[in-house]
């Protein structure tokens, strides 16, 4: 197996890549839990994830963000985020940040439903990483 993306926390590496987000023990060197993209046809390649103590959060090639339950690994949510694929995504309680190669940042507030984005100002160029200062 190999991974498109990582994100590091503590003592567990999140990984991305073939339709499923793992989630690894760095102790054990053990993947403890998968998150499924396959709902999606053909699955969605993870270019992009974050996850807190409540939440996996991540972005595909396929346009999507995905967001999960982190305990139980149940899909909460899926939608199309972008015209091209996501390079970049930010969370941050319930405010999400997607980047994207369409030159798109877009900005999403997990607290209203519907989930509905606000795009900022376009981007010179393509997005590649996606931070808050």
């Amino acid at each position: 197996n190999w991974f498109y993306c990582a994100r590091l926390k503590a003592d567990m590496v999140m990984t991305g890549g073939d339709g499923k987000v793992r989630l690894w023990d760095l102790r054990s060197g053990q993947s403890v839990r998968a998150y499924s993209c396959y709902s999606s046809f053909p699955p969605a390649w993870i270019t992009s994830v974050q996850f807190d103590d409540n939440k996996v959060v991540a972005g595909s090639c396929n346009r999507s963000v995905y967001c999960w339950d982190f305990a139980s690994s149940r899909l909460i949510n899926r939608w199309t985020a972008h015209e091209d694929k996501i390079s970049a995504i930010y969370f941050e309680g319930t405010e999400l940040y997607t980047a994207s190669r369409d030159r798109t940042v877009r900005q999403w507030d997990f607290s209203t439903e519907p989930i509905l984005p606000r795009t900022l100002p376009p981007i010179p160029s393509s997005a590649t990483n996606c931070s808050i200062m």
